[in-house]
């Protein structure tokens, strides 16, 4: 559990309490790392075998574990495609990253932006004015607000600490401990 916390804890926090509710879930997109891997958006899968790269879908975790910073092409390559002649190796991200955007807004033209992954002078993230849940936040928001309640209001810091326990589903990002 506190290794948990610590790898929780270097995300970024949310404004206010740090909780969101159940109902703003709408056309967030929601994305499950504490056990089975999962996105989701409007209660739909984004993981079926259609969508399915795995490349594809490790890149996109190891830009939410760098969440809040771009990341270079040239860390992506060096990560990604190592002893890959360069040019081949970023025709490979370019094609990567054309299939995440296609997997995250399977709707989206061509010449539409992703909302979720933004592109900037070689640097790749995560959209920080994306509309994304991230179960890994909110189980930090509310360990967090259990602690901060636990000397005033035992019952509220306990509710908080429950809610905590039920979301956990394992270790962030399990199926990758060893990649």
């Amino acid at each position: 559990m506190e290794m948990v916390l610590q790898e929780a804890a270097a995300w970024h926090t949310y404004a206010g309490d740090g909780i969101m509710s159940d109902a703003s879930h709408g056309s967030v997109l929601r994305i499950h790392t504490l056990g089975r891997f999962s996105v989701s958006k409007d209660n739909e899968s984004l993981l079926e075998a259609r969508n399915r790269s795995n490349k594809a879908w490790t890149l996109f975790k190891f830009l939410l574990c760098h969440r809040g910073k771009a990341v270079s092409d040239d860390l992506l390559v060096e990560v990604f495609w190592p002893g890959y002649d360069v040019e081949r190796a970023k025709q490979a991200l370019y094609t990567c990253i054309h299939r995440l955007r296609n997997a995250l807004e399977p709707g989206r033209s061509r010449y539409q932006d992703c909302r979720y992954i933004i592109t900037r002078d070689g640097l790749y993230q995560i959209n920080p004015a994306a509309e994304i849940w991230l179960d890994a936040e909110e189980f930090q928001a509310l360990c967090q607000r259990g602690a901060e309640l636990g000397g005033n209001s035992d019952s509220e810091a306990a509710a908080a600490y429950r809610r905590a326990l039920k979301m956990y589903q394992g270790e962030f990002l399990a199926e990758n401990a060893y990649d």
